[in-house]
């Protein structure tokens, strides 16, 4: 496989020279990988730790990918019934600028996509869902800069895991491993009702 990929790009470089390209030649370059690519069946996608290509026949990506997201709930809300609703909170709210970019958004719901741990056996996807380009972006900038004036007390936050570093290295003597804590499902699985409860009550502790 690499040395066929290796092969089919020969005509962009020379022996022992450094390779540059210019905006043209990488545009041409980019085509024809992605031509090569759909021929041959494969999927390219990024490694999850070190920004690396993996390949891997179509097939496969499409097992892993059902694998990564099997842990999905299927959710009965309507995208485009959600945002006609949020564009009249945002109107009722006289936010007029954000329920403008709000309601000129065509793109409806959260988008998820796939890198590869390549780093664990049998490389398994990372599923990630993002809100960039999606009109929830617009409405959530804008939460974001309205609650970083809040200062909640949180008894377990750090300002760095060097501190934590520190506690175990020279107050709990023989404490020589390390470890680590993998929390799944935590952002998407918080009960909205009680999150909503407790944004008020941060808001009074501050004032």
């Amino acid at each position: 496989m690499r040395n066929d990929i290796h092969d089919h790009l020969t005509g962009f470089t020379t022996p022992n020279t450094p390779i540059y390209y210019n905006k043209k030649d990488g545009t041409r370059m980019m085509r024809r990988i992605a031509k090569y690519m759909k021929d041959a069946g494969h999927a390219l996608m990024l490694a999850d730790k070190d920004g690396s290509f993996v390949v891997m026949p179509q097939g496969l990506f499409g097992d892993k990918a059902l694998a990564a997201v099997k842990n999905f709930r299927i959710s009965d809300v309507k995208p485009p019934k959600a945002k006609k609703e949020a564009v009249a909170l945002l109107e009722d709210l006289k936010l007029d600028r954000i329920r403008r970019e709000v309601k000129n958004n065509k793109v409806h719901a959260l988008i998820v996509f796939f890198s590869a741990k390549s780093h664990k056996v049998d490389c398994p996807f990372r599923a990630i869902v993002t809100e960039r380009r999606t009109w929830q972006a617009t409405v959530s900038r804008y939460l974001q800069r309205q609650l970083t004036g809040l200062a909640p007390e949180d008894p377990y936050k750090i300002a760095s895991s060097d501190r934590l570093v520190g506690l175990l290295q020279y107050s709990i003597p023989g404490a020589n491993y390390g470890f680590s804590i993998d929390i799944e499902e935590l952002f998407y699985s918080i009960p909205h009702e009680d999150l909503f409860k407790a944004g008020p009550g941060a808001y009074d502790w501050t004032e």
